[in-house]
């Protein structure tokens, strides 16, 4: 079989199968949210040789455009290619392997419809290889995908075959990935990912209390709407007890202002509390509710701040007198899980 496809891909299934044996030991291990970056929707220019490995230099361009959508926590992603001149599409499955932390890519297309054999491999940085073993017109040939994130909004994708084991190689396919969807604010982009947390909790609040207690944790967060909203799933093994929330991001267009809502996994079927809302000015997030403590009204603000691709800081803070006084009570400080990259 003869591959021809741009990959943007699918990760389908909790596990996939080992790299093969013949797949090349310099193949780059990956992380579970390499491709989050790739939700939505896209247009792919491609510029396609039109016969490989006969020494060709004759192109050819056409249009394409995919959506891609992420599944089972990031283990598995699935786009569909439309081809629109050519009048076939195809269907890209990418796996996440967690042993090997490796990723399988597959692809079947409306022509054929059989699974090609996968190519194998991972990112480093914004740079993504991947390898496998498949066959052109009855010669049998070493593949390898080139990925290149180029921001939000932007990434290249290239296929080579080699005819002779992998010493040489000849670039066939070049697609150039620009996203349509609506793209929203990007206050939330660098947190994307997976996240170790070390929280620092004022064990009474508002009751002029010094003591703290300190816990470690995790926090997830992926993009949803286009940017436009963001779920984060964090776990927090506190001295009482591990447990998890959920937090839901959502921002309104019009007052550009955030509302966040938060779920207590040890309170489930609870009601939603009215949101905390606010926005981000200068690289800080500062958002205000109205709540009660005790019976008591207070005021709370929640901050953001010192977000980098690798650390961020947040606290939340209760006033008893409409804001004129602040206690911080919560202090977490985040640092990202290697090979967990942003979007």
């Amino acid at each position: 079989m003869s591959r021809w496809w741009p990959s943007i891909v699918v990760l389908a299934g909790c596990a996939a199968a080992p790299p093969r044996p013949d797949a090349p030991s310099f193949v780059r291990t990956g992380d579970l949210h390499d491709f989050d970056m790739f939700a939505g929707d896209w247009k792919l220019d491609n510029r396609r040789l039109r016969a490989r490995g006969v020494g060709s230099n004759d192109w050819e361009e056409f249009p394409a455009t995919s959506r891609t959508a992420i599944h089972l926590g990031g283990v598995s992603n699935v786009d569909e290619i439309v081809f629109p001149t050519k009048g076939w599409s195809g269907l890209t499955v990418r796996v996440f392997h967690r042993e090997t932390r490796q990723w399988s890519i597959y692809w079947v297309n409306s022509r054929v419809g059989v699974m090609f054999p996968p190519v194998v491999g991972g990112f480093t940085g914004d740079r993504g290889e991947f390898y496998g073993d498949d066959e052109d017109d009855g010669r049998r040939v070493k593949v390898r995908f080139v990925w290149t994130k180029l921001g939000h909004d932007a990434a290249r994708w290239e296929q080579s075959f080699s005819y002779d084991g992998g010493r040489t190689w000849e670039l066939n396919w070049v697609n150039t990935l620009t996203r349509t969807d609506s793209t929203g604010p990007r206050d939330f982009d660098a947190l994307v990912g997976a996240w170790k947390t070390h929280h620092r909790r004022l064990k009474e609040r508002l009751a002029g209390s010094h003591e703290w207690v300190e816990f470690g944790g995790t926090f997830e967060l992926r993009l949803l709407m286009g940017g436009f909203a963001n779920v984060d799933d964090s776990v927090f093994d506190a001295p009482g007890g591990a447990y998890r929330g959920v937090g839901l991001s959502a921002y309104d267009a019009k007052t550009g202002e955030w509302a966040q809502w938060g779920l207590d996994g040890r309170n489930p079927f609870g009601e939603l509390d009215p949101p905390i809302k606010g926005r981000f000015e200068n690289g800080v997030g500062t958002f205000y509710a109205d709540d009660t403590l005790r019976g008591k009204k207070i005021r709370v603000r929640v901050t953001w701040s010192n977000i980098t691709p690798t650390s961020a800081h947040w606290e939340q803070a209760f006033s008893p007198d409409g804001g004129k006084t602040w206690e911080t009570n919560w202090i977490t400080d985040f640092q990202r899980v290697q090979g967990s990259a942003a979007r």
